[in-house]
Order: C-alpha cells, then structure tokens, then sequence
C-alpha cells in the first residue's frame, strides 16, 4: 500500500514538473516575459578623456606612493594627460588618401 502511495506521488511530481517546463517552454517561445531576470547590462565604457583622467591618477598616486616630491607627480601627470589627451584626438586626414567609405552605424 505504501509502494503504491509512493509511486502516485512520483508520477504526480513528474506530471507537475513537465507542466511547470511546458507552460514556461510557452511563454518563452511565445515572447512573453517570464520571472526570469535578464543579464544585467554592461556597463558603459569610458571615453577617452575619462580613461585619461584615470591614468593621469594612477600615475600621480604610484608617484607620490614612491615618495618623489608633489610637484614633481603632478608634473609628471600633468605630461602623461596631455600625452594622452593628444592621442584622443584623431589626426587630421591627409590630402593624398582617398576617403574612407562611411561605416554601418554612419551611413545608417
């Protein structure tokens, strides 16, 4: 009796699990949101003038953790900034190349 009762509530279980699978099969098949949460979204990158700002920091702190003089740090980020800054900025396109063709996100 007990073996019986068992096996009932096995098969019970299965059936509720293979519902539960189809009715959620369904609704993501069908485009319909689920309970699921999504990835969350990556976060933006950095533009250029931030990243430079970031290394123009770094540099400064490894400078002034090495004990060199305060002047002498922000001098010397003050030059990797501008270096960096410079190397932002795209330069200016020579007369003699031909022009390249616009890229997907442009021409769109």
């Amino acid at each position: 009796m007990m073996a019986m009762r068992r096996l009932q509530r096995s098969r019970y279980l299965w059936v509720v699990m293979a519902l539960g699978l189809g009715v959620w099969c369904t609704q993501a098949m069908a485009g319909r949101p689920n309970d699921l949460p999504g990835p969350p979204a990556p976060p933006e990158p950095p533009t250029c003038e931030e990243a430079c700002d970031d290394a123009a920091d770094r540099i400064e702190t490894a400078c002034m953790m090495a004990e060199n003089a305060p002047e002498e740090c922000a001098d010397e980020a003050a030059v990797a900034l501008a270096n960096c800054l410079a190397a932002c900025d795209p330069p200016p396109p020579d007369p003699q190349d031909p022009p390249t063709p616009p890229t997907c996100e442009e021409a769109c």
